[in-house]
């Protein structure tokens, strides 16, 4: 096979990778509900637990508002995120700080709860480069999916319930690459009265 040949054959597979195998999302689908919400939040790295505490969530206006505690309950970080996955008023302990986590965490909830959704109806929308896609994979998960062609840059994967009329997000796992751990959450609900 030629250069030629194999460019083009190189060429192709990066643009037909983009078709998405995903069916379309439930409809009536909140991945992050409008209130604030406790998340008990798990970096690991394969089966090993690299940090876990608690997260408390929020939307506020086009963004987000994130806190991390310790199990304790001690504050350790808050940030805020805008529209287009940017950390701002970072108020954090110099160890948290040290280590990277304000913006592994930015980047992480904003890929999982703030990036638009395709249209309704279509299962992926482009995303320079790439695209951005959010459905059912064949086993029945939800999942969202920033890929580049054939390559997969991020993964988030949802539980949902299957409350009505509103369905809301009680897990979500982000995975990032090689060299970042992997985002684990899941939604702490108050024990009834």
């Amino acid at each position: 096979m030629s250069l030629r040949g194999l460019t083009g054959l190189i060429l192709a597979a990066l643009l037909s990778g983009c078709a998405s195998h995903l069916a379309p999302p439930p409809t009536g689908l909140e991945l992050l509900p409008a209130e604030p919400t406790l998340w008990k939040l798990s970096l690991a790295r394969g089966d090993r637990t690299l940090y876990s505490g608690l997260l408390l969530l929020s939307r506020v206006e086009a963004g987000g508002r994130l806190v991390l505690l310790d199990s304790t309950g001690i504050k350790l970080l808050e940030e805020r995120l805008d529209g287009v996955g940017e950390v701002s008023g970072i108020k954090a302990l110099r160890q948290v700080a040290d280590r990277g986590l304000p913006a592994l965490l930015g980047r992480s909830i904003y890929r999982l709860f703030l990036t638009a959704p395709p249209e309704a109806g279509k299962t992926c929308r482009p995303q320079s480069p790439g695209e951005l896609c959010l459905g059912l994979d064949s086993a029945g998960r939800l999942v969202k999916i920033r890929r580049w062609g054939p390559f997969v840059l991020w993964e988030g994967a949802y539980s949902i319930n299957n409350g009505e009329p509103v369905r809301q997000t009680v897990e979500a796992s982000l995975g990032g690459g090689w060299f970042t751990p992997e985002v684990r959450l899941r939604r702490q609900f108050e024990a009834a009265e």
